[in-house]
């Protein structure tokens, strides 16, 4: 088999939770970064018929968990825990993370922001401030360790993380990560975690 290749935008939070397991777990692969476009093309949808990032090739996989799964298989310790309700916490989170903390934080609140002509609608934004309050103080209100389960980082960080640090872009996002500062202080942790942040989008 050769070198596992995974391929996606730069900037998804879904593309920064797979490279960071790759790195986290040490697994050898190339990463490609996608252009506009691409994941519209024939060869991506044969992978990914929904036309989502990121894929993998070599072996061929799409959706992220599936990955990450895929990447958790080789040698080290798990993303997943140490034992089966360890793996059923980091579960939870990673089930919020695809359920509800994705849609309030990027598409309700974090497109606002960039993809606004000038000033983002201060009604927009208001509007997804409650729920994203409520989602961020359900994770504060499971996390157990230093990191969301345990002592070292695992899938529940890798998928939740790049959200914490999507929020804390804009004044409004770093107001409302304040009001949980186990999340805040979560944030600092994974910043100084040089395999999480070696999947993060350039500056």
């Amino acid at each position: 088999m050769s070198k596992p290749t995974l391929r996606g935008f730069p900037q998804s939070s879904y593309v920064w939770t797979a490279r960071a397991a790759f790195h986290v777990k040490g697994v050898d692969h190339e990463f490609v970064p996608m252009k506009p476009g691409e994941h519209k093309t024939p060869e991506h949808l044969a992978i990914h018929p929904f036309g989502k990032v990121p894929v993998l090739t070599d072996p061929a996989l799409c959706e992220t968990s599936a990955i990450v799964r895929w990447v958790d298989s080789h040698e080290g310790p798990s993303l997943f825990g140490d034992d089966a309700l360890q793996a059923a916490h980091i579960e939870q989170f990673v089930s919020i993370q695809n359920c509800y903390l994705y849609k309030r934080v990027v598409i309700d609140w974090l497109f606002a922001h960039i993809f606004a002509e000038g000033e983002p609608d201060p009604a927009a934004l208001e509007k997804a401030h409650g729920p994203i309050a409520e989602a961020l103080a359900a994770v504060a209100a499971k996390k157990d360790g230093t990191f969301l389960v345990g002592e070292r980082v695992s899938a529940a960080d890798l998928f939740i993380g790049p959200m914490l640090f999507g929020l804390s872009r804009y004044d409004d996002g770093k107001k409302l990560l304040g009001a949980q500062p186990e999340l805040l202080a979560l944030v600092g942790k994974l910043a100084a975690t040089p395999a999480f942040m070696a999947g993060a989008p350039a500056p």
